[in-house]
């Protein structure tokens, strides 16, 4: 990691800086909802006017130049909901749902713009949940297809599926770093990912109590924007590792052996192709 650190701190590769034009087009995306653990909501940025615009233009290119993220916009507020007919007494019967700072998440909204392209490459072509232009319903298509192709030709048909939804809460963030550098984040964007993380906090509010803050060490940032985009990396590059025409089934001329969809991926497989 201290490698990556050092070339991506000698390369002369700058963040687009943010117009007042863009800001103004992420903001206009939010909705009005609770505010956030500092108690800004979506409202305050809306009717903030020019003057608050003209601000967060400042503070994003200071960010975008320095690569330092303040503390302050950094902290999450995770309130644990129950999952409908589980025991209340298992820990694990209950989902986290953190909110973090609305400047944070204009950041990464900013951030996302200028690596999306990058991440495109890399991109399954079957992967449809969470893809721009594509549905998860894509993948219930693909399968019932599959199923009818199967059926058609007087086939076994071999499904296979991996729930990845754990690598979102303890994907080590050395790893996933490691694995955004390969994928060609780097240079300033890189080392700016890398700060979003660092010394990232959460407290627990449960029950009108809240918890002391502890240091997030491990996993994406939940309600982050760059949470999926950089968690899905490792989990496109297993489906692509799956991407085999020679392992899987056809739809025609067709390959649709390894449909994902997020954290889910399918394998797909008939009698005459070995798994």
């Amino acid at each position: 990691m201290e490698t990556i650190v050092n070339i991506c701190e000698n390369q002369e590769i700058t963040i687009q800086p943010v117009t007042s034009t863009e800001i103004t087009k992420r903001i206009s995306i939010f909705k009005k909802k609770a505010g956030d653990v500092e108690g800004l909501t979506a409202e305050h940025l809306i009717y903030g006017g020019t003057e608050l615009t003209e601000f967060l233009v400042t503070l994003i290119n200071n960010i975008f130049y320095t690569k330092h993220v303040p503390e302050v916009i950094k902290k999450g507020l995770l309130t644990p909901v129950h999952k409908k007919d589980k025991d209340p007494t298992i820990p694990s019967n209950y989902r986290g749902i953190t909110v973090i700072s609305i400047i944070c998440k204009i950041l990464e909204l900013c951030i996302r713009a200028r690596i999306e392209g990058t991440l495109n490459k890399h991109q399954n072509k079957l992967q449809k949940g969470f893809t721009k232009g594509a549905s998860s319903i894509n993948i219930a298509l693909l399968i019932s297809e599959a199923i009818n192709e199967a059926k058609d030709k007087n086939e076994c048909l071999i499904l296979i599926t991996l729930d990845a939804e754990k690598a979102f809460d303890v994907v080590d963030h050395i790893h996933l770093f490691w694995k955004l550098y390969h994928q060609g984040i780097n240079g300033a964007t890189w080392l700016l990912i890398k700060e979003l993380y660092n010394k990232t906090t959460t407290q627990v509010k449960s029950q009108g109590y809240i918890s002391e803050t502890f240091v997030n060490e491990q996993g994406v940032k939940q309600g982050g924007i760059l949470s999926l985009p950089i968690c899905t990396r490792p989990i496109i590059r297993i489906s692509l590792i799956l991407l085999n025409p020679q392992t899987g089934i056809k739809i025609g001329t067709n390959y649709v052996g390894c449909p994902t969809c997020a954290d889910d991926i399918m394998l797909c497989a008939g009698s005459s192709h070995p798994c």
